[in-house]
């Protein structure tokens, strides 16, 4: 598990959105004792301010699940991507944040 937080400012510096969140995974299954498998990836909130006369919005995506091992001996990974929006009457704001997890327990952070 990693948990990372993320905040925009208005003009004037004050915080108008933070989000805490993980991003959570179990490595290591395996299939007759071969490989290194990946379940329940995702990115779950943690805690949310969301200032007021603003509106957020979020979703998950997992573009690609990929083998990065070898066909005798696969592993998996996965990309998972956090998007979110931040929209008031003076405009909006349009994040996207990608991550990468493997079966071993590799985590890279591709922002």
């Amino acid at each position: 598990t990693k948990t990372y937080i993320t905040t925009w400012k208005n003009m004037y510096g004050s915080v108008v959105f933070e989000l805490k969140f993980r991003i959570m995974w179990s490595h290591d299954g395996s299939y007759s004792g071969i490989g290194k498998y990946v379940s329940h990836a995702t990115i779950v909130p943690a805690a949310v301010h969301v200032g007021w006369a603003f509106t957020a919005n979020a979703v998950i995506r997992i573009p690609e699940i990929l083998n990065v091992g070898t066909d005798e001996n696969p592993m998996a990974g996965c990309h998972l991507r956090l998007i979110y929006e931040l929209s008031s009457i003076m405009g909006e704001n349009h994040q996207e944040l990608d991550y990468f997890v493997q079966g071993d327990g590799y985590f890279k952070d591709l922002n």
